[in-house]
């Protein structure tokens, strides 16, 4: 039964006892795409919707019993998977610019404006942990041991406990970090608008620094010893992630501002003309593209039999892994900026008004639903 929350006034309810699930990196996970063991079928159903602000300030974050919304009207909400109801909602001490991340007892996300802050609140209760000031943080956040880094449009990247947000160090950079904080192995990468750089952890200093073959805006994915990146300036690059030297390029007809998602050993990127590519690492050569003839700014989202596209009309389009063609489409409120998420047989979509959509996967005789997380890619 479809259970429709948008359409009624949100009510707190009990939080979950426990979460054991953690969400510490842009889209879970260093290949961006958590998605990538589910199946998707022909057929869906609404389960439930929910209106959590104006827009979408970043990608959903899935828990085991919650999801972790931000938007750019200055709220963050933690809500219960299983129906949509809230939990908590506060406000962000500016305008939101990331997507959440979250361990097992701690939410934080951050804002973009000229006095930008990290954030930090008690995952079940809402409680109010701490706020730091960094200025206007460029998503994604990044969270390893006990640290959390963030980049900001003012040239610096930070690095802060979790605990208490005390600064934990601060390096400068002569130019704005639009393409946020990505772990790298044992490195912190960052773009800046004309370097890339990977970052000693323990204090920021400067491992390896190379000239950018264009502007970064999206974090990289990584795959083995290999890190992807994309640009405006319409271009997919392999990069060696230990050196940042450059492997392969493939150079597009447009330019790509969504991110890039590696699953099945395959690079995927959309360019906003609606082109989709799919570049496999180990013969880059060999890349293929799809015509979708659709507007795109949002990252793809690879699924174990096809992939999932936001478009920037508000329709979410299930592309066949096999046949290459596009097998439905759903329509939600437009621009759709950030990937969906499937995971344990249902669809999450957060549309450009800021409503979560839970579609179920209603499986095809003989199909089956796989987890979609944490496995093998």
């Amino acid at each position: 039964m479809a259970v429709n929350a948008a359409a009624c006034t949100p009510r707190r309810v009990d939080p979950p006892t426990f979460e054991p699930q953690t969400w510490p990196a842009h889209l879970l996970e260093r290949h961006h795409a958590p998605s990538a063991d589910a199946y998707v079928g022909d057929s869906i159903e609404v389960r439930w919707t929910r209106d959590v602000g104006k827009s979408s300030a970043g990608p959903l974050a899935l828990g085991d019993s919650i999801i972790v919304a931000t938007s750019a009207d200055r709220r963050v909400t933690v809500l219960r998977r299983d129906d949509g109801a809230v939990v908590w909602q506060h406000r962000l001490k500016g305008v939101g610019t990331t997507g959440a991340l979250f361990t097992q007892s701690r939410v934080y996300a951050a804002s973009g404006d000229t006095e930008g802050q990290v954030q930090s609140w008690d995952l079940l209760t809402g409680k109010h942990r701490w706020n730091t000031k960094v200025g206007p943080v460029t998503r994604p956040l990044a969270l390893r041991e006990g640290t959390l880094y963030a980049a900001t449009a003012a040239g610096a990247v930070t690095a802060l406990g979790i605990d208490r947000g005390t600064e934990r160090w601060w390096r400068p950079f002569r130019k704005p970090v639009r393409s946020g904080v990505t772990i790298a192995g044992d490195r912190v990468f960052v773009a800046s608008e004309d370097s890339l750089y990977l970052l000693r952890p323990a204090d920021g200093s400067v491992e390896t620094v190379v000239p950018s073959p264009g502007v970064v805006t999206q974090p990289p994915a990584l795959a083995g010893t290999t890190m992807v990146i994309v640009s405006p300036d319409r271009f997919i690059v392999g990069l060696d992630a230990a050196t940042l030297a450059i492997r392969w390029r493939i150079d597009v007809d447009d330019p790509i501002f969504g991110g890039v998602a590696i699953a099945r050993d395959t690079a995927f990127a959309v360019t906003v003309a609606g082109d989709l590519w799919r570049v496999p690492l180990a013969a880059p050569t060999a890349a293929s593209r799809l015509v979708l003839d659709r507007t795109v700014r949002a990252s793809p989202a690879p699924v174990r039999n096809g992939v999932l596209v936001g478009t920037v009309g508000g329709d979410i389009l299930f592309v066949d892994g096999r046949s290459g063609g596009p097998r439905w489409s759903r329509k939600v409120d437009d621009p759709i900026e950030f990937p969906p998420l499937v995971d344990r047989g249902t669809i999450y979509v957060y549309d450009g008004r800021g409503t979560i959509h839970a579609w179920a996967i209603v499986p095809a005789d003989g199909g089956g639903l796989a987890a979609g997380r944490r496995g093998t890619r």
